[in-house]
């Protein structure tokens, strides 16, 4: 089985595993379902009822919590709250986040409801009897340790985001980028958005909360919980003082070379191959990609590539990004003891889709990306999977033919950044 065979299939297997994660997370309705990697369950919380006049049983729904993204930044869970009153529905009412709600007649001289509460939101249930305030319904967070607590969402991969502090409280941050200034001088600024279960900050207002960074700034944060208890966590970031399009990295590794001069082939072993990828960013979503591999022995091979990059779809809550690349590449082969190169332009044409936080590693990116013929007299394959953050590996396979040469090539290599422009 071809090397490129191999990588298609283990592209496929990493599809099927995302689109099966996705399943529980489906939306329906005007509410948009996210993904996250913190596992919460109804047995998470407990419910502290108030001291009333009649019997009130409350619970939150088995299996109903579901991650709600608000604001399109911030992702929260949502949890179903029913309750059941000896007590006739119309002497009673509730109040939730300014909302009034009414219960249901149930049996005799009973009431009962159901809604959705936001679990990361710390606002009580009020209870009102004939128009007159018993008390509040409290939803609290069992203290217990966590394997994972805290919530970054994919959204700060880029930054390098790091939250230290309330290592055993629940917390869900997300993070929105903001470019300011004229073209060529403009700054960066990252707006983190949080929430936690049981706190709020020391005003007392309602989550969520939003922190300005820059210059790679520390925000510490004092938050306060309904006993009075005070705690502090830390917020950092990595964010340039000046935004660049324009980027460079260069990748080296040793390559598998085997190259065919018209009727001979030669295995030239595993060279050194050095790759260069460049990007500039136009807008959000599209992008001028380049890069060049060259590889060298007894012969010699170079392939280059020009490529404008268009996010056409996006997965999984955003997770996943499909993007395009639509544009020609150069191929440069020389072999040994032939003074004359063989310079050509192609036309193959590609995609690349990003997954964000795979295997439940924050800041971590995993690409999938192909290049393939469009000419019918012209063999050329270009596969490769991309694991990293600012320094990455690379899994790449390549083979390119004509009526007259022949070479094919894969390896790994490690990728840094290089330089970044504009």
């Amino acid at each position: 089985m071809k090397f490129r065979n191999l990588i298609l299939i283990f592209i496929l297997i990493q599809f099927q595993s995302l689109w099966a994660v996705d399943l529980k997370n489906m939306a329906f309705g005007d509410l948009k379902k996210g993904q996250a990697n913190v596992e919460i369950t109804e047995d998470d919380f407990d419910i502290i009822n108030p001291r009333l006049p009649f019997k009130i049983k409350t619970n939150l729904v088995n299996k109903s919590i579901q991650w709600v993204r608000l604001d399109d930044i911030l992702l929260s869970p949502r949890a179903r709250i029913e309750i059941l009153a000896d007590t006739e529905a119309r002497h009673l009412s509730l109040r939730y986040r300014g909302q009034s709600i009414l219960l249901q007649d149930y049996n005799q001289n009973k009431s009962y409801t159901q809604f959705s509460i936001d679990l990361f939101q710390p606002d009580q249930v009020e209870v009102y009897h004939q128009g007159e305030k018993l008390g509040e319904i409290k939803i609290l967070t069992k203290q217990k340790v966590r394997k994972r607590s805290h919530l970054i969402d994919y959204s700060c991969s880029k930054f390098q985001l790091q939250i230290a502090g309330l290592e055993n409280e629940f917390l869900t941050v997300g993070c929105k980028e903001i470019i300011a200034g004229e073209f060529g001088s403009e700054k960066p600024m990252l707006q983190v958005y949080f929430a936690l279960s049981d706190y709020k900050i020391l005003d007392g207002s309602a989550p969520p909360y939003i922190v300005t960074l820059n210059n790679n700034a520390t925000s510490t944060i004092s938050v306060i919980n309904d006993d009075g208890v005070i705690k502090e966590f830390k917020v950092k970031a990595t964010i340039p003082q000046r935004y660049k399009r324009l980027k460079f990295a260069l990748g080296l590794g040793p390559y598998s070379y085997i190259s065919q001069n018209k009727t001979t082939e030669t295995d030239e072993g595993w060279p050194m191959a050095y790759m260069l990828y460049g990007k500039l960013d136009i807008n959000p979503s599209t992008s001028i990609k380049l890069f060049d591999a060259f590889i060298t022995k007894k012969t010699t091979f170079n392939n280059s590539g020009l490529y404008l990059s268009n996010d056409i779809a996006k997965l999984l809550d955003n997770r996943v990004t499909v993007n395009t690349l639509l544009g020609f590449q150069g191929l440069y082969f020389k072999a040994e003891g032939n003074d004359s190169a063989d310079n050509s332009m192609i036309f193959p044409q590609g995609i690349e889709v990003t997954y964000h936080h795979p295997f439940d590693l924050d800041n971590y990116q995993l690409v999938f990306g192909a290049f393939l013929s469009t000419a019918s007299d012209l063999t050329y394959s270009n596969i490769w999977v991309r694991f990293g953050k600012r320094v990455f590996w690379e899994l790449n396979y390549i083979d390119w033919g004509d009526a007259n040469h022949y070479i094919r090539t894969y390896g790994l290599s490690v990728g840094f950044p290089l330089a970044s422009f504009l």
